[in-house]
């Protein structure tokens, strides 16, 4: 039995399927058609919950940019700081 046919099995026992995941819509889209899946997923590392019946985005955490742009550039120190130790 394939990983498909499992989660049909489940989701005919009446238990809700939710799939989480740190990928994006296009890794999961044809899994939730596939299956039927009418309930809200987790994706994007947690960053959204979607209702893919609706095609909505539910609740959204997002990085704000003051913060992704500050740990960008520690990232950057970081790495040159170990080329130069190398």
């Amino acid at each position: 039995m394939n990983m498909l046919e499992a989660m049909k099995k489940i989701k005919a026992k009446g238990i809700p399927i939710s799939l989480c995941t740190a990928k994006g819509l296009f890794a999961v889209r044809k899994i939730i058609e596939d299956v039927e899946l009418d309930n809200c997923h987790i994706r994007d590392g947690g960053a959204l919950l979607i209702d893919p019946i609706d095609n909505k985005i539910l609740e959204a955490h997002e990085i704000e940019p003051n913060l992704s742009n500050l740990f960008r550039k520690k990232i950057r120190k970081k790495l040159r700081l170990r080329k130069l130790k190398s």
